[in-house]
């Protein structure tokens, strides 16, 4: 009886383990297009790139976005299991940055990890 309660409480454990791992890796996106939200901007300066302003993103699936900050342009997502990262190029600037896409929570654009600075999916 001893080595039964041993394995189960083993296959518990490892469960959750792997639950946990689950939850805290990126899943890859296949439908990014979508309206972001600029979030934590009124932090000080940490870079002349990102928006210091409430700002709305827009991805269209067809590959381009728009914004008041970096006005039109071209994205590109790459999709690598545990790191997402997008480019989005507009004719003033071009950022290259990383992807947020955990289960159960709003797809997330990173600016400035330091300060949580970011743009958040609202629809």
């Amino acid at each position: 009886m001893n080595k039964i309660a041993k394995y189960i409480s083993r296959t518990i454990l490892v469960s959750f383990l792997f639950f946990i791992l689950i939850l805290s890796c990126d899943v890859p996106l296949y439908n990014a297009s979508g309206t972001y939200i600029n979030k934590n901007y009124e932090s000080k300066y940490c870079c002349f790139e990102t928006p210091h302003i409430a700002d709305t993103l827009i991805l269209y699936k067809d590959g381009t976005f728009n914004s008041d900050y970096y006005g039109k342009g071209k994205y590109d997502i790459n999709n690598q299991i545990g790191n997402i990262s997008i480019y989005l190029n507009a004719d003033r600037i071009g950022v290259h940055t990383t992807m947020s896409n955990k289960l159960f929570q709003r797809i997330e654009i990173s600016l400035s990890s330091n300060t949580n600075h970011h743009y958040l999916k609202i629809d």
